[in-house]
């Protein structure tokens, strides 16, 4: 991850300064080219893999160079399969999975079960929390695997979510696929700096026939349309770098610019002949996680109702996100499947009430304050948020320290002692069911300690999560019920949804998956 002290950070902006500079004569060179290149696509972000190593490396853009056996339809709840066909028994606990035979990766290495087999076992070797909701999995046969579940998914499908590869290219790495991975997907990695650059080219030899390739996008979309001959993405870790490399036409897109700066690109600004402005809600939530361990003053739920009346997402909403997102009632997302629009009229999600909050502080015994420390990832919008709680809960005499940290270092500093937070201020992924997002924050059994991501514990509450995400315990009404339960509980606050404002260049269009939530960056096109 990014720098961990201020010369580590003096050194990140220098080589920021550095890449700008560097790729001033190819990339302006793209900028003078004429719409309709396809050469290659340039996308600013402000953080990056420090590992291609397929077990640390999950996110929309290693989508592009991996593939996993089989995702999930978000529209209809199916399994749909990348690599074969999927089908299931009539208890829905086993998943039979039926490999394609003409599947290869991009050195022409035969992909079989054998090596699905390889990866899903590495991947619990390793520890990966993608394989939680798995019992076991076993080969039947050269293109046959079969998957057992611990309870019936939620949804009618269930991802296959572990990146597959083939063993001896894995075995014949010298780094383990950490710079320089051997895949099946639509791109594959031509270059790799570690926190700082990713190269990837189309993969020519792609194995999918016509057919395949039809029966996945019917459903998916474009999922396997690769438009571009690159796809470039490179760290620019300071906004105003950032600003800067789309004013130069270093770059053709980024979801990482500062508010502030947004009007340069938007209709009547000074660079909106160059790029426009795409307002795109994503697939994550603002949320806080409260510490409920008894070093924390937030063991008292009263403290942690206290602290959930004295803040105002309304508020919040408009001094970070300019209006332009939407609050929730949850901890999860307001634009979800499964989400019940009367949430957000309900009176029962601590409205906003300074008085109330002021009395449950005094009840608890700080009718004098409190210092509180809240830690966060180091971003723009997770920070300004920071600074806006900061300012909310004053009002109640809780004096908020700020601390937000790098992505490593975040992890590290929040799991060497319990004592080091009070608010964990974070985003809470979730592009389908309100279920799943539940599971992230209030399951007991997925963390590295006992407990919820707050640490609490409740047998009632780990019945109920477990019966609303099986497939047969799952209903509008197991829905309401953990919804009144966790509100009751207040373990964590959900204060809106995560809004990008993502700035395009001017001509390229963009697509995305049918639930308009997945980007294709691959697909994108001029017109």
């Amino acid at each position: 991850m990014r720098a961990k002290t201020i010369g580590n950070k003096l050194w990140a902006m220098l080589l920021t300064a550095v890449m700008v500079i560097s790729m001033m004569t190819a990339a302006t060179a793209s900028a003078e080219e004429s719409d309709g290149d396809y050469s290659s696509f340039t996308i600013g972000v402000s953080s990056l893999f420090s590992s291609l190593e397929p077990n640390s490396t999950t996110s929309d853009y290693s989508d592009l160079f991996y593939m996993p056996l089989a995702t999930v339809d978000y529209e209809t709840g199916d399994t749909v399969g990348l690599m074969g066909d999927v089908t299931w028994s009539d208890d829905r606990l086993t998943m039979y999975f039926e490999m394609w035979d003409n599947i290869y990766d991009a050195d022409g290495n035969h992909i079989t079960a054998s090596d699905a087999l390889f990866c899903w076992d590495r991947a619990k070797e390793e520890g990966s929390n993608l394989i939680s909701s798995f019992e076991s999995w076993e080969q039947t046969g050269e293109y046959t695997l079969e998957f057992h579940l611990k309870t019936v998914p939620t949804m009618s499908g269930q991802k296959l979510p572990v990146y597959i590869y083939s063993q001896a290219a894995y075995e014949a790495s010298s780094d383990g696929f950490v710079t320089m991975p051997v895949s099946c997907a639509i791109y594959k990695v031509k270059e790799f700096t570690s926190d700082y650059k990713l190269v990837l080219e189309r993969n020519e030899d792609f194995w999918a026939t016509d057919e395949q390739i039809e029966q996945i996008e019917s459903v998916l979309g474009d999922i396997w349309t690769a438009n571009w001959d690159e796809i470039e993405l490179y760290v620019i870790s300071e906004s105003t770098q950032m600003t800067i490399a789309l004013e130069t036409g270093d770059i053709d897109y980024s979801a990482n610019v500062s508010g502030d700066d947004l009007e340069l690109f938007e209709e009547g600004g000074e660079m909106s002949d160059e790029y426009y402005v795409w307002n795109k809600v994503n697939g994550l939530t603002y949320v806080i996680d409260y510490n409920t361990d008894e070093v924390s003053p937030l063991s008292d739920i009263r403290v942690r109702q206290a602290l959930s009346y004295a803040i105002s997402n309304e508020y919040i909403v408009q001094m970070v996100f300019k209006g332009e997102t939407l609050e929730t009632h949850e901890v999860g997302g307001s634009f979800l499947i499964d989400y019940n629009e009367d949430w957000n009229t309900e009176d029962n999600y601590y409205q906003y009430d300074l008085e109330k909050a002021k009395e449950l502080l005094e009840e608890a015994g700080y009718g004098d304050g409190l210092s509180l420390t809240l830690i966060s990832m180091n971003t723009n919008a997770l920070t300004d948020t920071g600074v806006v709680l900061q300012s909310l809960l004053r009002e109640i005499g809780v004096d908020l320290q700020l601390m937000p940290l790098e992505g490593n270092v975040l992890t590290e500093y929040r799991e060497s002692s319990r004592s080091n937070w009070d608010l964990f201020l974070k985003v809470n992924g979730s592009d389908d069911y309100i279920v799943n997002a539940w599971s992230k924050v209030y399951s007991q059994t997925s963390n590295s300690w006992e407990g919820t991501s707050g640490y609490y514990i409740d047998e009632t509450l780990d019945e109920m999560l477990t019966s609303v995400s099986s497939y047969d315990g799952y209903s509008e009404e197991a829905v309401e019920e953990f919804h009144e339960y966790a509100i009751e509980l207040c373990l964590s606050y959900g204060l809106c949804n995560a809004y990008d404002n993502i700035v395009v260049e001017r001509g390229v269009q963009t697509v995305t998956d049918p639930t308009g939530q997945k980007i294709y960056w691959n697909a994108f096109y001029w017109e």
